[in-house]
């Protein structure tokens, strides 16, 4: 019988996110972080709704197929997939405010990117970095996002709730 070994989930999501000994009531500084990465998500929604709309113009520009589209389509969800399985590792390795701001600074710039392509491959590079960027950040912050509880252990819960935290007032 073979055996699926759950260390490779339990680097990307850290332990701390899965042991809890009791509920407590969310203080001010968790409820503010919660409105905080809420805001944060639906700026991620608006910011991904903005190129959605203009994939006709793009398609129109870069003079490519349905096929050829679709391709580079896929490189926003490849790249994605690819930074979601290595963000957890890099918050944990460099820490959650660098990672942060290394996947912000990388979105703003490569949203901008597609309206200046004029081919479908020179599309879909430019995509799989925008989904890179769009993925690596929206696992970040589900990683950040409060539960309103307290973690079993205390070294780590301090250790946490300052990341989370710091975070959060570097996004404000």
């Amino acid at each position: 019988m073979l055996r699926a070994s759950a260390a490779p989930y339990a680097e990307f999501v850290p332990l701390i996110n899965k042991t809890r000994t009791h509920n407590v009531v969310p203080g001010r500084e968790l409820v503010g972080l919660r409105v905080a990465i809420t805001a944060f998500f639906a700026l991620d929604g608006f910011i991904f709704s903005g190129w959605v709309v203009r994939i006709p113009d793009i398609k129109h520009q870069t003079h490519a197929s349905a096929g050829a589209l679709g391709l580079a389509l896929l490189g926003v969800s490849a790249g994605a997939v690819l930074t979601m399985m290595l963000t957890g590792r890099l918050c944990r390795r460099y820490g959650s405010h660098p990672v942060t701001v290394v996947w912000m600074v990388v979105l703003a710039l490569s949203v901008a990117l597609p309206p200046l392509t004029h081919s479908a491959p020179a599309l879909g590079a430019v995509l799989l970095i925008f989904g890179a960027a769009y993925g690596g950040l929206n696992v970040r912050k589900t990683l950040t996002y409060p539960r309103g509880r307290q973690h079993t252990s205390d070294r780590t819960r301090g250790r946490t709730q300052a990341s989370r935290l710091a975070t959060a007032r570097s996004w404000a």
